[in-house]
Parts: structure tokens; sequence; C-alpha cells
């Protein structure tokens, strides 16, 4: 397999030969990976105690900027609005923000626990001992990666779609900065949509991955039930 001069980062881990696909993680738990990796929520093994110090203050860091700003915009557009309507859209998109904070926040929290249940999942124990054992690993590799696809093109799509309205109509993508609306200068509202587009992909890909990941680790736990089944059988 040809390798390119980036091979060595995490860009190389997401595509393997044929000959690796049957020893390695699942496609779409790899791609979930590596978008933790983009958040600084997935420190690498056995990372030196400095390293791994900033490697966390760049993830708080990152939170504070993506995340915890778009919150704290939210909460202060609250308590500018008059009517009912606006106040009931803003705590919705509010209690949604909250929610993600609690599912990142626990992701952070307990990180070591999952990295160490996924690291498990390479050992020789999981692996396929026999062409028949390959079929249920097959299966959960196609359906995972299906969803996570369609999940996040779904996702991404309608912001996207959001993010062009909000252009084209002069609104904003998320009712969220009391101090900026159509009414303020064009440059100035363009750099809040720009800023508000890129911080709900984040946010999605995080939320998205999060509940792949879930999704991915129980289909592994299946198909990993069925290899137990055939080893019986051949037992039986």
């Amino acid at each position: 397999m040809v390798k390119l001069p980036f091979w060595n980062t995490k860009v190389g881990k997401l595509f393997i030969t044929r000959e690796e696909k049957q020893t390695q993680l699942l496609p779409s738990l790899r791609i979930i990976l590596s978008i933790f990796g983009i958040f600084y929520a997935w420190p690498d093994e056995n990372m030196e105690t400095n390293a791994l110090w900033w490697y966390r203050l760049k993830g708080i860091l990152f939170r504070l900027f993506f995340i915890y700003l778009c919150t704290v915009s939210q909460i202060a557009y609250n308590f500018t609005v008059s009517s009912r309507e606006e106040l009931c859209a803003g705590i919705f998109i509010l209690l949604t923000q909250l929610v993600l904070i609690l599912k990142m926040e626990f992701f952070y929290k307990n990180v070591s626990m999952i990295q160490n249940l996924v690291r498990r999942l390479e050992v020789k124990l999981y692996q396929p001992q026999c062409d028949a054992e390959h079929v249920p690993l097959e299966q959960a590799r196609k359906k995972t990666t299906i969803f996570w696809i369609l999940y996040f093109i779904f996702s991404d799509g309608m912001i996207s779609c959001w993010f062009v309205l909000s252009c084209f109509y002069t609104n904003m993508i998320v009712p969220a900065w009391p101090v900026v609306d159509d009414t303020s200068q064009y440059a100035a509202f363009l750099s809040v949509i720009i800023y508000q587009f890129i911080a709900i992909v984040l946010n999605a890909a995080f939320n998205i991955s999060w509940d792949s990941l879930v999704a991915a680790l129980l289909a592994l736990t299946n198909a990993h039930l069925c290899r137990l089944q055939i080893q019986l059988m051949k037992v039986m």
C-alpha cells in the first residue's frame, strides 16, 4: 500500500489495506476516534504527564470557545427577548446545548475507561479465528459505517442548508447573540454566522460521534456473541 508523506498522522489510520481490515477496528469507530482527536478528547496511549496536561488544556480552551461561548450567548439572549415564542425557542436551544455539554463532560471525565475498553478490542482474543467468525464482524462493519455516514450527512447537510438560508435571508442560524441581528453591519453579522456554522458543525460532529460510538460498541458486542456461539458449536 502506497503511503503518502502525511501517512504517519491520524489521517493514515482511516485508510487500511484489505489484509489489515480484519484485525483493525470498525471503519466507523476509527473515524469517530479521529473526531474525538479534533476535540482533544482522545490522548495517545502512554502520553507523558506534561504533554497530557497541555493536551487537556487545549481541550478545555477548545470547548470554551466553541461550546461554552455559544451557551453563554444563548443565556444572554433569553434575557433580552420579549415575546413568549422567542423565549420558548431560546429555551429549547439552550436545553439542547446543555444536554450536549453533559454528554461531553461525561465523556471527558470517563475517557480513560472508554479508551481501555476500545483498546481491548484489538487484542488477539477478539480477532476472528476462522472464516465463519469473519461474517458477524463484517456485518457489524457495514451496518455501523452506513449508520455513521447517513447520520453525519443528514446532520451536516441540514446545518449547511441553514447556513445558506441565513446568509440569503440575513437571519441568524440560531437566535443566540443579543448584540448582533439582521440590523447590524453585514460584516459583523457574517462573522457571527460563520462562527455559529463552525460551532454547530463541531457540536453535531461530537454528538454524532458519541452516539455512534455507543452504537458501534453494541454492534461489536453482538458480533462477538455470534463468534462465541460459533466456537461453542465447534466444541459441541
